[in-house]
């Protein structure tokens, strides 16, 4: 039977004559107000990685070998659209680093035309900065909707088949919007996906449906990956979640939107608006001289040989974010997460609390003295936090390794990371990071920045057992 949706599925896209062609289109140049500038001599050496407000802290103080250059002053001006120039508005993602940060890195410790590597993409923060730097870049993340994230803000898309694709999506939503669409015959259910018809009324699950099958209908895959990533940003707007939590959660507002019609339709084609915008500026530039590839999701096993010039990441956190929690109602909606995947998918993550009882049924033993004073003192209190812990820092290692064996000599290896409690228990990650990185590879710690986690969004909250980082490194090895 023929629906409404066969006469967009009908339509084929002709070339316009006289395309702009790749090497046409103007070069990226960055704003003055964009760019983080460090003036070594104004910015305060200290010798502590916080404030001390204890004797345990003052402690861990002395440990560190090198003065620490503190940068909060220069980052503190980088706020609202400072923040989301090009692409890195293009999608909300939770405590993420501001783009100053890898680009200061990227300006410092390498070159145009160069490889820059983010093992743990996240966003695709480092990446998009790498490629408006005019660097290579390489991307990896367990997390499908970080590596769908990253891929669609570092791929510039042709700007007649996007401009065709945008029109014909605005045709079927306005369709939408004066109740011409012929309903679906079956909507996606709690079959489909755990507690779908919680988070979703009906209508919203069968008008989100008829979104996604015309989104699925774009042969160009680049430009179908864009639109069902935009779908993805209004997925808390459409549900019975609370827009503002971190992890999908009924509250107040729950009841709120339970009582009225959600206009989807409405809030898709105003999301769509704004996100194409961003994206034909962003195609709009020639980028044809770099490349940005998501190569992998094991930051433990990379699929790379050698030739690497730079690597900067922020890496997961001991309690790490539960990605997986956070992201499932967006990645189902994207298509890139069943209900079969998310267990199997969280006991992947680095910093993952899914872990075995055997894996903490002996109190385990590091190669680095200070991490085996912080697991007995934690194991006594919480055996399992201790082995999470133990995991955490065994995964780390394992990835310093293998980014030690891809770098060139010489190269750098920046890591953007915080310390934080564990049961009341100081775990200055920093410091550990550093003494593995030189005993266990060679490396050489050669500067160190720290900063004030400013913007509240993204500081990184935790259960009572976490606490709050408040301060954020940057450490930087060298090979």
């Amino acid at each position: 039977m023929r629906t409404d949706l066969d006469q967009f599925s009908n339509k084929k896209l002709k070339n316009k004559e006289n395309t702009p062609l790749a090497f046409d289109r103007k070069i990226f140049i960055y704003k003055s107000e964009w760019i983080l500038k460090i003036k070594g001599k104004r910015n305060r050496l200290i010798d502590i990685f916080i404030n001390p407000t204890s004797l345990q802290e003052e402690k861990i103080n002395k440990i560190y070998n090198l003065p620490v250059e503190e940068i909060t002053s220069p980052l503190s001006k980088f706020i609202g659209k400072k923040l989301i120039y090009m692409t890195h508005g293009l999608h909300i993602y939770p405590a993420k680093f501001i783009p100053q940060i890898p680009q200061l890195c990227i300006r410092k410790y390498s070159k145009p035309s160069e490889y820059v590597i983010d093992p743990f993409c996240g966003s695709g923060t480092t990446l998009v900065e790498a490629i408006l730097l005019r660097r290579n870049a390489y991307g990896i993340d367990i997390n499908p909707l970080a590596q769908l994230i990253s891929r669609v803000k570092t791929t510039p898309l042709d700007l007649d088949e996007l401009e065709f694709y945008y029109q014909q999506l605005i045709e079927f939503l306005d369709l939408g919007i004066k109740n011409k669409l012929t309903p679906l015959e079956s909507i996606p259910n709690n079959s489909d996906f755990p507690n779908l018809e919680y988070w979703f009324s009906e209508k919203v699950r069968m008008e989100l449906k008829q979104i996604q099958n015309q989104i699925n209908l774009i042969e160009n895959n680049q430009i179908r990956e864009f639109f069902l990533l935009v779908l993805s940003t209004i997925i808390r707007k459409v549900s019975l979640a609370d827009n503002d939590q971190l992890h999908p959660a009924k509250t107040k507002y729950a009841k709120i939107q339970k009582n009225h019609t959600i206009p989807t339709f409405e809030i898709f084609k105003s999301t769509i608006s704004k996100k194409y915008k961003i994206m034909k500026h962003f195609s709009s530039f020639n980028f044809s001289n770099v490349k940005c590839e998501i190569i992998g999701k094991d930051a433990t096993d990379i699929e790379l040989t050698n030739g690497i010039d730079l690597a900067v990441t922020s890496p997961p956190y001991v309690n790490a974010l539960d990605y997986v929690r956070i992201h499932k109602l967006e990645a189902f909606w994207a298509g890139l997460l069943k209900e079969k995947d998310i267990l199997p998918l969280r006991q992947q993550f680095i910093g993952t609390e899914n872990i075995y009882v055997d894996e903490y049924k002996e109190l385990p033993q590091s190669p680095n003295k200070y991490l085996n004073e912080v697991l007995k003192k934690i194991y006594k209190m919480d055996k399992k936090r201790a082995g999470i812990i133990y995991k955490y820092f065994a995964e780390m290692t394992k990835n310093l390794g293998e980014i030690h064996r891809i770098l060139n000599e010489k190269s750098k290896y920046c890591i953007v990371i915080g310390s934080n409690y564990i049961n009341n228990i100081l775990v200055p990650t920093p410091k550990i990071l550093i003494e593995l990185a030189e005993s266990e590879f060679g490396f050489k710690n050669i500067k160190n920045y720290v900063y004030d986690i400013i913007n509240r969004r993204l500081k990184i909250p935790r259960a009572d057992h976490g606490g709050t980082i408040r301060k954020e490194w940057i450490i930087v090895l060298e090979k």
